[in-house]
């Protein structure tokens, strides 16, 4: 199969003792990937594909109009239709991109991964990240306790002080998301 509409999605196989259930690859040059919005509650989070950055095109822009607080950011279903459970693991790999346009903590956000709701599986991947630069991250999660929602994916920001603020952005590209059990 050639990927050349929106994103990608391969199918079952083996690598090692886990099955790899699905892949998710963006393609924010031709729209948002229906990824949206969770816990954004003060105000909106506003999604621009297709965003030239840091000299690199085909980004997917991310930016609020308020201070948020708690925990927040962008989820996707997963296309595959699977149902997360205990046992199973991801692999993320994608570019981070934190913009200084009107830091509320600049230089300060650290973005986490999450597979599902509730579930022990969330892994804060970047740190602290330097504002202006583009950071290759990649982190791999396991399922060890059960949740509530069990099919999404998020990456988001735990609270409002390692998060954007009002006016900041932040850009996501070449994500890579692979599901095992």
């Amino acid at each position: 199969m050639l990927g050349l509409g929106s994103n990608l999605i391969s199918g079952v196989y083996v690598e090692g003792e886990l099955t790899l259930l699905g892949t998710y690859t963006s393609d924010f040059a031709s729209g948002t990937d229906s990824w949206g919005a969770f816990g954004v509650s003060a105000g909106t989070q506003a999604l621009t594909a297709n965003q030239s950055v840091g000299g690199v095109d085909g980004a997917l822009k991310i930016t609020y109009d308020a201070n948020e607080t708690g925990q927040f950011g962008l989820e996707l279903a997963t296309p595959w239709g699977e149902d997360f459970e205990v046992g199973d693991s991801w692999e993320a790999t994608f570019k981070f991109y934190s913009a200084d346009e009107d830091p509320e903590d600049e230089s300060n956000f650290s973005l986490y991964f999450q597979a599902g709701s509730g579930y022990n599986v969330t892994r804060r991947l970047t740190g602290s990240v330097a504002d202006g630069a583009w950071s290759t991250v990649t982190g791999d999660i396991t399922a060890i306790s059960g949740g509530t929602v069990s099919d999404k994916m998020r990456f988001g920001f735990a609270n409002s002080g390692n998060a954007p603020g009002v006016g900041d952005s932040w850009y996501l590209k070449d994500v890579v998301i692979k599901h095992y059990r």
